[in-house]
């Protein structure tokens, strides 16, 4: 049954409820009411006729916006069911279980909100205690609020200071959180790190001011009046983080490096692991360090640096389209003298050696092999960069030595988090990119709608990639209009208005 219009011979419209039978195979219509002329029938006649109808049948899912009390507010519920899967993947409720019971629910809730927000759109804590809401969360009502506190806070929210304390919870918990990641990320992709890259960076603060991590320093991104300070990372073949470390912002880079390889060894047990770095990491006692570690290397050599060696004198060999090389053996290991055709394009500089390089190596793997980790390298670097984004929101105002380390953990989480999405894509030959992710997560959103006698969830419109990190991840894609307790029940968002105690007027203790 279905309503159905008619003209007349003088173009009049008449509403009609017909109904579609079939008699001996032909499909025929039969008329169960008219209803009028449309033209003498009122839009208000017709919401009592529709209103009246959904009264009578029950019907659940139908929203009169005009009984709608207020216009809502745009919420966010993608990003919130993201981070709390791929939270439970990594069993990060565990590691916080063993954690003093007063701070073990906020610290955990705190650091996924921080998360969230690093995911979509990075900003600074203050910001997001700002934007609490848009997440579905409260901001704590302060003390004598005014009526609009009343509207906008609750009893039982989030404070601001909270933020910060978990900030010092996570500098003080760094080597715990960053073995359980780990851990938890060979089990749950059932890999091997066997390969890692070596890379630094420089962060500078909004501020002129030093302590013993503050320093000023050579800054990569022409800082110079800034405080800065200097991070360590290794990242393995998938491009995911392994460890890392900080030092203060007047270190040189190659002097991070013993600490890292070190740290490797006894915070990860790891076998066999070849570590690839660039030439301005690599001096020749940091070679030492990683072979007196019985891990092997691979490292990019200047050429003009090479020292009583003729790099033109030899035989080069084809090794793929456009790529040469030729192998000797120096001061006690192996040398890969390449020329590439793409590079010498772009060099430009001194034509005698544009298009060279070299690769230093202690492994036993062929050269096609060695070439093929070392170029696995710009790669990395370039996720490297990605990292560095979600380290460095500007402007970073946390000045104290623990915040400093706190946010750096923080963005750490966030960005295996990010990673770990991407890899599941990859593993399902889902094309993406980040800003595309971010887009797709960011338009998850909802609408809460409440009318005289119902209340109901309208999401926006989803793009294929959003329903598709939903459906990796196992997560039930909502209806476009869904009754509210059931939209917030079957997404699993109740516990966003849960308790927030433990954190106020206490120092974690942990």
């Amino acid at each position: 049954m279905y309503v159905r219009t008619v003209k007349n011979n003088q173009g009049k419209e008449y509403l009609r409820i017909v109904e579609s039978y079939r008699e001996n195979g032909k499909n025929k219509q039969k008329i169960i009411a008219n209803l009028g002329r449309i033209d003498t029938i009122s839009r208000k006649e017709v919401e009592n006729i529709v209103d009246k109808l959904v009264q009578i049948y029950d019907i659940k899912g139908y929203v009169n916006l005009n009984s709608v009390e207020e216009a809502p507010d745009k919420k966010n519920y993608g990003v919130k069911v993201i981070v709390d899967r791929l939270f439970e993947r990594y069993e990060m409720d565990k590691f916080f279980e063993k954690m003093d019971k007063k701070t073990r629910f906020d610290v955990e809730d705190l650091l996924k909100i921080m998360v969230m927000n690093r995911i979509i759109e990075p900003k600074s804590k203050l910001g997001i205690f700002n934007d609490l809401d848009y997440y579905g969360f409260k901001k704590k009502r302060p003390e004598g609020g005014s009526r609009r506190d009343e509207a906008e806070t609750d009893e039982e929210g989030i404070a601001l200071q909270w933020m910060y304390r978990t900030l010092d919870v996570l500098a003080q918990k760094k080597e715990e959180l960053e073995k359980h990641l780990y851990r938890q990320r060979i089990s749950l992709f059932n890999s091997v790190v066997d390969l890692v890259f070596y890379n630094v960076t420089t962060l500078a603060f909004e501020t002129q001011q030093t302590n013993e991590l503050l320093q000023m320093g050579y800054s990569k991104d022409k800082k110079f009046n800034e405080s800065q300070v200097v991070l360590g990372m290794s990242i393995d073949r998938d491009r995911m983080p392994v460890s890392f470390d900080i030092y203060p912002g007047n270190t040189f880079e190659g002097h991070t490096f013993k600490d890292t390889i070190e740290a490797m060894k006894k915070r990860h047990q790891l076998g066999k692991v070849i570590v690839v770095s660039d030439r301005g990491m690599m001096s020749k006692t940091n070679m030492e360090i990683v072979e007196n570690s019985d891990y092997e290397f691979i490292i990019g050599k200047s050429i003009k640096q090479l020292k009583k060696v003729d790099i033109f004198d030899g035989e080069f060999t084809e090794i793929s389209k456009g790529i040469e090389y030729r192998e000797i053996e120096y001061e006690g290991k192996r040398l890969l003298i390449i020329h590439s055709k793409e590079r010498a394009e772009k060099d430009r500089k001194d034509e005698k050696y544009d298009g060279y390089y070299g690769i230093i190596t202690n492994t036993q793997l062929n050269p096609k092999q060695i070439l093929e980790q070392y170029h696995t390298l710009w790669k990395v670097e370039e996720s490297f960069r990605t990292l560095k984004k979600y380290l460095e929101t500007r402007p970073i105002f946390h000045w104290t030595q623990k915040r400093i380390k706190g946010h750096i953990v923080m963005s750490f989480v966030s960005y295996i988090m990010q990673r770990t999405l991407e890899l599941e894509l990859e593993r399902n030959n889902i094309e993406y990119s980040h800003e595309k992710i971010r887009e797709a997560i960011k338009n998850m959103e909802y609408i809460d709608i409440k009318t005289n006698e119902q209340r109901f969830a309208i999401r926006t419109n989803m793009n294929v990639l959003a329903q598709k990190i939903l459906k990796i991840l196992n997560i039930p894609i909502p209806k476009v209009v869904t009754p509210y307790e059931e939209f917030i029940e079957k997404l699993k968002l109740k516990d966003q208005n849960k308790e927030n105690k433990g954190l106020e007027g206490s120092q974690p203790q942990v």
